[in-house]
């Protein structure tokens, strides 16, 4: 596996990159939920069309920032797993027991959840109508398991075509893809990250 210490050495700055993606990645989500609870003020109180415009904007590139910090964190997450099984199956009993290591194990259990937050309730969980038209099956969508929705703010919540996209979120939230609304505010009940 290498020198000793140039492992520790690699283990630690691939854990140090990791522990920041991390933090950086809650940040967004944070900052997303933040932006969100003041879109939805906003709207409640009809404020001015430019401050609702603005709130939009923002909360759109912090989207954009939160999908390639979510993707980045992905891989050091990867990198840093491939690292702990390859000194689990095959290092150094030094390496194996270092302090490092442990580290390293305690920054995969954080950051695989926070990429992988629990599920919370849906809102077709919480509706009475559970007769849904689309009809999605386990193997329908190869690995990935984020769907990305682009919007735009004109359709009106009575259109039939915002009626069938909010059915096929839902159905997609059953079967457990995380929903990422890209452009344009949804209700917050709607989003799911």
């Amino acid at each position: 596996m290498g020198d000793v210490k140039q492992v520790i050495r690699q283990l630690r700055i691939q854990t140090g990159a990791c522990k920041r993606l991390t933090n950086d990645l809650k940040m967004y989500i944070e900052e997303k939920n933040d932006y969100i609870k003041r879109l939805k003020s906003l709207e409640d109180s009809k404020a001015d069309k430019y401050k609702i415009k603005t709130q939009r904007e923002l909360l759109e590139e912090t989207c954009a920032v939160l999908l390639d910090t979510y993707g980045k964190a992905k891989e050091a997450y990867a990198k840093l797993d491939k690292m702990m099984v390859s000194i689990t199956n095959g290092g150094e009993e030094t390496i194996q027991n270092s302090e490092e290591a442990k580290k390293a194990a305690a920054q995969l259990i954080t950051t695989h959840g926070v990429l992988n937050p629990k599920k919370k309730q849906s809102v077709s969980q919480t509706s009475n109508n559970s007769n849904s038209d689309v009809d999605l099956k386990e193997g329908d969508f190869a690995k990935s398991r984020t769907v990305s929705v682009f919007g735009s703010s004109g359709l009106k919540e009575d259109s039939p075509i915002y009626a069938m996209a909010v059915k096929v979120g839902e159905a997609l939230a059953k079967k457990g893809f995380h929903i990422v609304f890209i452009n344009y505010y949804c209700k917050a009940k709607k989003i799911m990250f």
